[in-house]
């Protein structure tokens, strides 16, 4: 029967809930305005109307009909309070979800009972959408690779995705503890972290950071991780969360781009040098040659009194200045090894005895340690001097600024592998820093101050080291550097170093010096007539092809470069007049490097000596030239 109390009234008028009172048969006797606006029906309609034929949808019927059956027979009931999601049915057919709660009154008469409800529709439809934007966000999530995290600031408890999981090398199970955490992040990389997390933790803010991660293997990776703190509701710090993707496929493909942007820059360097030496190497080339030249005759005309020494001295000079300057040019053209015996033991006490002064005065003590029975090398002399002198120097300059004992150790042993020999040069300074030992042989790396350095030397005795299918190491030293240079001993016929000068003097022959600067023509042609040679000269290719109109010569010795008419035109003149000549031509040039230059010597054929020339190079060359040898 209805209720008629004026408090029950106005309670459930009010009520935001439905509230639906039915008999024990089922028969609604109570169905409030709440109810009224939900199902769509009016109070005076349903009053009186069976419960399950006015809102309980047509599929959920039989099962009402069997628990009002079941409370008829006297069994206890099993939905009374409880609180439960059902469906319900508006007065236009739809079928909506609903909260249900049932309590059970006791009255005079029969048993009622009252279902208070609520209309979940928007619930169930906000819940329905969170479940596909995280069902997107996964996808996304697993799709763009990414690991999440959780970290209860409160706890220090931690939660990571099995991606996540994979990217640090966590056990897939199990608690990841703080430690685990802290020791997977690079050394370099912990100061970095440690603020990072500082500002999600300490601040609540934001972090992101791109940093490095050790993995169990050994494996170093890059990660970028993004973090976000979160207070609670007393503002204390309370979550963090995040993602993190690995990163190391983009930054190792980024310093792939940057050593190809490093090799171009360096090729455009080593270009430019070329360019700027084949010029200096030219005016450098020609005086050194006269320097040289006159230096030796000179040594020769006063052996035996002081005069001879200081000749000698100034050779010596002449020579060093001309090894510098054509290891600028090997470094810039990259020649292949000109090959022959080499005594290791010989070529350390000779580099030594040229750095001998700035080693002592350096304060540098020098200990050597050399093995014997030492297999020969196969090798360039010259080049493999110049590396070993460019790592006496280097060590040299770095224990200038040492104080106390200043050290240098120079070893020479057999090789880790069967027949190498090993070449060790290590000093006691400061060694070089961790963070650079990687790119000390980049070419014009250099750590020296301005005027003390071009970075060139290390790259260059690399490359000559690598050349003789050997290796250059910077190895490991408790203190100082220490520089192993290991290269393999070759049982091949070396290629004549030289040819004996006296075994032509009896030849003799007619020269002419074809050469616009005076000085080099005169020494050249005063060498040439020590060996026995007639010896004529000219300033240009003009002044050549009056002389050989006028007499005869064996060998036509000519310079590239030279005003009015040069080397390549006098050559071509020959071609088209006097071919029969062609095959007694060589030319002495400093300009080997110049693009011109190179090509026109390849093209011709001919030999060719490098200026500064010494009185042994030259009498090799004119054998060369009448052997009938080419480049």
């Amino acid at each position: 029967m209805p209720v008629s109390s004026g408090f029950t009234s106005a309670v459930m008028n009010a009520a935001l809930d439905c509230i639906v009172a039915a008999d024990a048969q089922g028969i609604i006797v109570e169905f409030n305005p709440a109810a009224e606006r939900t199902f769509g029906l009016a109070r005076a309609d349903v009053i009186g109307r069976s419960l399950a034929d006015t809102i309980i949808p047509q599929a959920h019927r039989a099962a009402h009909q069997a628990g009002m059956a079941r409370l008829a027979a006297g069994a206890p009931p099993r939905m009374v309070g409880r609180r439960i999601e059902i469906e319900g049915l508006r007065a236009d057919g739809e079928v909506f979800p609903l909260e249900l709660a049932i309590v059970r009154t006791a009255g005079a008469g029969d048993a009622v009972f009252v279902a208070y409800m609520r209309d979940i529709t928007a619930q169930k439809l906000a819940e329905q959408r969170l479940r596909e934007s995280e069902e997107r966000l996964r996808f996304a999530v697993e799709g763009a690779q990414l690991g999440t995290w959780s970290w209860d600031l409160k706890t220090g408890g931690s939660w990571w995705s099995p991606r996540a999981r994979e990217i640090f090398g966590f056990p897939a199970e199990g608690e990841v503890t703080q430690d685990l955490r802290d020791r997977l992040v690079h050394p370099d990389d912990r100061a970095a972290v440690a603020e990072a997390v500082r500002r999600v933790v300490e601040d609540v803010g934001e972090a992101s950071l791109e940093y490095r991660v050790l993995m169990p293997d050994g494996e170093v990776r890059w990660v970028v991780t993004r973090g976000v703190g979160h207070r609670d509701a007393a503002g204390e710090p309370a979550m963090a969360n995040g993602i993190v993707a690995d990163i190391t496929p983009r930054k190792s493909a980024e310093a792939e781009l940057e050593r190809s942007r490093e090799a171009l820059h360096q090729a455009e360097k080593l270009a430019a040098l070329g360019s700027l030496l084949a010029g200096v190497s030219h005016e450098l080339n020609n005086p050194l040659s006269a320097v040289i030249g006159q230096a030796v005759m000179l040594e020769e005309d006063t052996l035996g009194s002081p005069l001879a020494e200081r000749a000698r001295k100034i050779r010596t000079a002449a020579e060093r200045c001309g090894k510098i300057v054509q290891t600028f040019l090997a470094m810039a053209r990259q020649r292949k090894p000109d090959r022959s015996r080499v005594d290791v033991n010989e070529l350390v006490r000779s580099v030594l005895e040229l750095t001998d002064y700035g080693l002592r005065t350096s304060s540098v003590e020098v200990r050597l340690d050399l093995a014997s029975s030492l297999p020969e090398l196969m090798a360039d002399n010259d080049q493999l001097h110049q590396v070993l002198a460019n790592l006496i120097v280097n060590a040299q300059q770095a224990l200038e600024s040492q104080p106390g004992v200043r050290r240098l150790e120079v070893t020479t042993r057999r090789g880790p592998t069967h027949g190498s020999v090993l070449i060790r040069v290590a000093d006691n300074g400061p060694g070089v820093p961790t963070e650079i030992a990687g790119r000390i042989f980049d070419p014009f790396f250099t750590t020296k101050q301005s005027g003390q350095g071009t970075g060139v030397g290390l790259s260059f005795s690399l490359g000559v080291i690598e050349a003789h299918g050997g290796k250059l190491r910077l190895a490991p030293s408790i203190a100082g550097a220490a520089f192993e240079i290991e290269l393999p001993s070759q049982s091949a016929t070396p290629q004549p170093a030289g040819r004996d000068a006296e075994a032509h003097l009896a030849n003799g022959g007619r020269v002419l010096v074809v050469d616009d600067e005076a000085a080099v023509s005169e020494t050249l042609a005063e060498l040439l007539a020590r060996q026995g040679f007639h010896v004529s000269t000219a300033a240009d290719g003009h002044a050549a092809k009056r002389a050989l109109d006028g007499e005869p010569f064996d060998i036509i010795l000519s310079d590239i470069r030279m005003p009015g008419l040069d080397g390549p035109g006098l050559f071509a003149w020959l071609q088209a007049s006097r071919p029969e000549l062609c095959g007694r031509v060589g030319f002495v040039t400093g300009d080997t490097l110049g693009a011109g230059a190179a090509r026109f010597l390849a093209e011709s054929g001919r030999p060719y000596l490098e200026k500064p020339f010494t009185p042994a190079s030259v009498a090799d060359f004119v054998a060369r030239i009448r052997a009938g040898e080419g480049p």
